[in-house]
């Protein structure tokens, strides 16, 4: 296997890995600004509060997109496994 096989596989991995977190992650950080303005309008500086529902946003969306994303790292390992 040459250098660039490898720095091109080693790029689609990355690629891949940040296309597979990218939704769980945004809709993480969507639910956490949205309740940071909500409590900063408030008043209410519960750490609690900020927690819980951003951890359900996210593990919704993970039980959401776990069927894509388990077919999108498949395909990544079968293409890696057939370049020789």
């Amino acid at each position: 296997m040459a250098g660039t096989d490898l720095a091109d596989m080693l790029r689609e991995a990355m690629l891949t890995a940040g296309m597979v977190a990218a939704p769980v992650l945004l809709v993480g950080l969507l639910v956490g600004l949205a309740l940071g303005i909500l409590q900063a309008a408030t008043g209410v500086q519960e750490p609690t509060l900020g927690q819980l529902p951003r951890l359900v946003a996210m593990v919704g969306m993970l039980v959401l997109m776990l069927p894509w994303m388990l077919e999108t790292l498949v395909q990544l390992v079968r293409t890696a496994a057939i370049v020789p």
